[in-house]
């Protein structure tokens, strides 16, 4: 009886130690694509360039925007309407000083002190006016930098360009991809599961990749268990995390063994 249990452990351990076989994936595959339809003047990345983040991938001409927003920009900081404003309410400010003694020694008629206060009061509502102009030329500052930036083609991901879908000289069509990126470093390897060994795996868990050439990858993490089993095969999906330093190319079949307790 002790060697009949002996047998089926046995069992059970070859069972779990057993290469199950994954595919490699990209960890990220994304389009860019310019959000306005306009003349592209530039490249500034080629197919297989590896890129971080921000980086600018291509422009669009933007010349007839840049001229306005450096319009606008003179007219944010342009002072000489609050200058001129600031002036003329000094000016009136003394003037109806003066006025109001004149009036009370009787040398000025009360019109002429209140034509002097009217002048006064718009000087001081030009001088919001001026204030309000300006300000509103500094928030329409912002707005147009903001819609520049449009105007450049970025990269969403760390990642390297897998594939250019325009060139320079032609009108992008925001509808359409312009520039394909894909993240390799970390690379993904999903793997079908039979159940019964998914039910012994834990997120975070180790796995070890071999692929065809038989060279094998650092150890790889867990990062996705599906709560649901595929009925047909009776297997779970399950992904894994590892890192690509080298950028070894996806879509490989790999031999993957989890390390289970």
């Amino acid at each position: 009886m002790k060697y009949v249990i002996l047998i089926i452990f046995s069992l059970q351990v070859v069972l779990l130690a057993e290469s199950l076989e994954g595919v490699t994936m990209s960890s990220a595959d994304v389009s860019a694509t310019f959000t306005i339809q306009a003349l592209i003047i530039g490249l500034k990345v080629k197919e297989g360039d590896i890129v971080k983040k921000g980086d600018l991938l291509a422009m669009q001409d933007r010349e007839i925007q840049q001229r306005e927003l450096d319009r606008i920009k003179k007219e944010a900081t342009a002072g000489v309407l609050i200058d001129k404003a600031n002036l003329e309410i000094k000016f009136f400010e003394k003037d109806v000083a003066l006025l109001v003694e004149a009036v009370g020694e009787g040398a000025a008629s009360v019109k002429e002190l209140n034509d002097s206060k009217l002048r006064l009061e718009t000087a001081k509502l030009n001088k919001k006016e001026a204030e309000f102009s300006q300000l509103i030329a500094r928030y329409r500052v912002k707005e147009l930098e903001s819609i520049l930036k449009q105007y450049e083609l970025r990269s969403p991901i760390n990642g390297v360009i897998e594939k250019i879908f325009v060139e320079a000289g032609e009108s992008s069509r925001v509808s359409e991809e312009h520039i394909r990126i894909v993240r390799t470093d970390p690379m993904w390897v999903e793997v079908p599961v039979p159940r019964n060994i998914a039910l012994k795996l834990k997120r975070s868990g180790a796995a070890k990749v071999t692929f065809p050439d038989g060279s094998s990858s650092e150890e790889g993490k867990i990062i996705f268990i599906s709560g649901v089993a595929d009925t047909a095969s009776d297997t779970v999906r399950v992904k894994l995390e590892f890192t690509n330093p080298e950028h070894r190319v996806v879509g490989e079949r790999v031999a993957v063994d989890f390390k289970l307790k």
